[in-house]
């Protein structure tokens, strides 16, 4: 009797790791005032899975109403907030990451900008929970060779997650506000900076009641309301995940006077400045 073996050649494998580096790993859970105004990350990108609540998230100024079993990709550089139902408080895992290039995507890019990036899980969600928590357990208890684990782990999630956005691939709608667009990614770029309405308005050469009323037909805000929410967005993150204080992040994100900050925080966020970080803080 003659015996088959079955065996597949390995030689060629090699490591082709896409995730570089855990940047974080954080867990939310049931905060039902929890909201984070606009703001990015220019060194890496964002994994998000909704176990459970519902709330919504703006992606670059498109508006999703997400739910349990949600995958959310936020890809470096591209501006977000998000904000969870007080009935029913999301409870969400945030994975950090540095990715090199590979395939069709830059360095930190998840996904091609034209494609939607939220999907849902669908059946797979049992294996991106678990992935999460397994990758949680190796980070919390630190067993032998954890660092080379939960880089297993994170690239395991980074191509669940790459299949998922494959299948269910949408093509987000060509917007043809040009103008919005690019007055939002210059104060994207420059919200820091000492910038007025009118110092806008030259710089494109139209009026400034014009860029006003096409800015607020494209996203539904003005120039000015748009400058501080990435002021007090970029605030938040660096609360979140600095040691800075209050004085210096008021001063990096683009405020000459701390109390004006201060009020400003509390007006958009519902919380002051130092009652944020303390509530919030993950370093």
């Amino acid at each position: 009797m003659q015996h088959l073996a079955s065996e597949i050649d390995l030689n060629n494998y090699r490591n082709r790791f896409c995730v570089q580096k855990i940047v974080r790993l954080t867990y939310y859970n049931e905060m039902p005032d929890w909201k984070q105004m606009l703001h990015k990350h220019d060194d890496h990108c964002e994994i998000i899975y909704i176990e459970s609540g519902r709330g919504e998230y703006i992606v670059d100024q498109a508006l999703y109403s997400i739910k349990a079993g949600d995958i959310i990709l936020i890809n470096s550089g591209v501006a977000h907030r998000q904000r969870s139902d007080p009935e029913t408080p999301l409870v969400s895992w945030n994975l950090a990451i540095q990715t090199r290039k590979a395939d069709l995507l830059s360095v930190n890019q998840l996904l091609p900008s034209d494609v939607v990036p939220v999907f849902t899980a669908g059946t797979d969600e049992h294996i991106i929970r678990g992935l999460f928590h397994q990758l949680y357990s190796e980070a919390l208890n630190k067993p032998a060779y954890y660092e080379s684990s939960s880089l297993l782990y994170a690239e395991l999630i980074r191509i669940t997650v790459s299949r998922l956005s494959v299948l269910g691939k949408t093509k987000l709608t060509h917007r043809k506000h040009v103008l919005p667009e690019q007055v939002k990614r210059y104060i994207d770029e420059h919200y820091a900076e000492k910038l007025t309405l009118d110092d806008i308005a030259d710089l494109f050469f139209v009026n400034k009641y014009h860029i006003v009323h096409v800015m607020k037909d494209a996203y539904g805000v003005s120039p000015i309301d748009y400058m501080v929410s990435r002021r007090i967005g970029e605030a938040q993150n660096l609360l979140n995940s600095t040691s800075l204080s209050i004085k210096e992040i008021s001063e990096t994100v683009g405020f000459t006077d701390k109390n004006h900050f201060t009020r400003t925080f509390k007006k958009r966020v519902g919380l002051s400045p130092l009652e944020y970080r303390n509530r919030y803080q993950f370093v």
